[in-house]
This record gives structure tokens, C-alpha cells and sequence, in this order.
């Protein structure tokens, strides 16, 4: 049905330069049939400005006074959560990392019982479920870093939302991440715990990169804007018609 749809349409668009080439790799579409418009997120929504006057519940209110590492996405295999959650105790085991937590936001979507399973064996790991908009806002605004760990994503979107509230992530290496978060974040390759721990220590460890990182998010986000996507998606349907 996908190719049948290819092979009817004038253009297509896709959100990623990683889509595009998986179309074209999967489908055999050809590469001036596929114009990439990149997604982009609400800057005003996520503003540390809109919560300037929240403060995190009480039974959480620890949060405040250690550091702590951010994920924000539902738990499903394609994420990555159980090869996050072991170099997150390997990087503890090293010693040095008493104060860091691993803070886990999300609905279980697919096959989560052996991702619960993991976190309610592994020290300093919070499971918080569904957070509430000013909640998850708090938790990327004051995050030492934001990981985002997924192996799979056509665009993915938190990184982003992370970088536009200032704060800098430690994201895979592979699909579209690298895409989205050009050079303001610390890549791993998301299928080697080793390789996980080691980098997240060492930016953890490094307080000046992670501020080097943290100066170049701004550049990386003016290239995705609403305004850009519609001039763009305008763009071509004039080109076509």
C-alpha cells in the first residue's frame, strides 16, 4: 500500500533527512521526489519563563538538591530504557556519582514489565509514569542533562524541547538524532551500555564542555521553526502545482 501511495503522488515530504533515506532505501523512491521538511517544537511553550512560579511537590522536592539525569519518553523497546538503566548503574559502580539520579518520565506503551523490573532493582532510579506539563517542564529546565537514548526516531522531538528550556543531552548516535541535535549534544551508541556510562560520566565529569554544549543550543534550534516548515511546505506545493 505504502509503494502503490509512492507511486501515485506528485511529492513527498518527510520530517528528516533519515526518513528520507530510508524511503528511499525501502521503497526505491526516488531521491528528487522526496523534498526533506524538518518539524519543529512551540518555543514559548517550552520557556523556563512558564515556570518561573512552580514549585515540585513536596515528595519530590529532593529533586532539588542533587544532580540528575532526564528521560522523558514512554516505555516501549525501541527506547532504549533497560540499556539506559544498566549504564546508569554501571556509571554509579564507578564511584563519584553518590549524588546523581536517574530520572525516568513516561506511560508504558509496550512490553514495560522488564523496564520496571530494572528500575525497581537499581538504586536512584525514579519511575514517575505520566508527569503533568509543568512537572516535565521543571524536570528539563533543572536536568544536569537530558538522555535520550532511542535507537529508532523519525525526527525526535524531547532533545529539542530539552535544548530550547537550556539544557544540553546525551542522546544515541544513530537515526535522526544526530540530525536534530547537530554538535550542542554528547552522542553515545545506544546498543553499547560500556560505551553509555563512559560518555555520560565523562560529561558529568566535565562541567565546561556541558557549558560549551549549552552555547551552541540556540543556533541548533533557530533551524527549526514553524515559520521555516510552512514556508517550505508552501514552497513546494507551488513548486507542483
Amino acid at each position: 500500500a505504502v509503494k502503490e501511495s509512492i507511486a501515485r503522488v506528485d511529492h513527498i515530504i518527510t520530517i528528516s533527512q533519515f526518513t528520507k533515506d530510508e524511503m528511499i532505501a525501502t521503497c526505491g523512491v526516488s531521491p528528487d521526489k522526496v523534498t526533506v521538511v524538518h518539524e519543529a517544537i512551540n518555543r514559548s511553550f517550552f520557556s523556563a519563563d512558564r515556570i518561573k512560579d512552580y514549585d515540585l511537590p513536596q515528595e519530590y522536592a529532593y529533586l532539588k538538591k542533587s544532580r540528575f539525569l532526564f528521560c522523558l519518553s514512554q516505555i516501549e523497546p525501541r527506547k532504549n530504557h533497560l540499556r539506559l538503566i544498566k549504564a546508569f548503574a554501571a556509571m554509579k559502580a564507578q564511584g563519584g556519582f553518590e549524588d546523581v539520579r536517574l530520572v525516568l518520565a513516561g506511560y508504558q506503551k509496550l512490553n514495560a514489565a522488564p523496564v520496571l523490573k530494572a528500575i525497581a532493582e537499581t538504586p536512584d532510579v525514579v519511575y514517575l509514569d505520566y508527569v503533568p506539563t509543568e512537572m516535565m517542564l521543571w524536570l528539563s529546565h533543572h536536568a544536569t542533562l537530558f538522555v535520550y537514548p532511542s535507537y529508532y526516531e523519525g525526527f525526535g522531538f524531547p532533545p529539542l524541547e530539552a535544548a530550547s528550556l537550556g539544557t544540553v543531552s546525551a542522546v544515541s548516535n544513530v537515526s535522526s538524532v544526530p540530525e536534530v541535535c547537530g554538535d550542542c549534544a554528547f552522542y553515545f551508541d545506544p546498543y553499547d551500555v560500556d560505551d553509555m556510562a563512559k560518555v555520560i560520566a565523562a560529561a558529568l565529569n566535565d562541567e565546561s564542555a556541558i557549558q560549551k554544549k549549552k552555547q551552541k543550543l540556540e543556533g541548533q534550534l533557530a533551524k527549526f521553526s514553524w515559520e521555516n516548515n510552512a514556508r517550505e511546505t508552501l514552497k513546494l506545493y507551488m513548486s507542483n502545482e
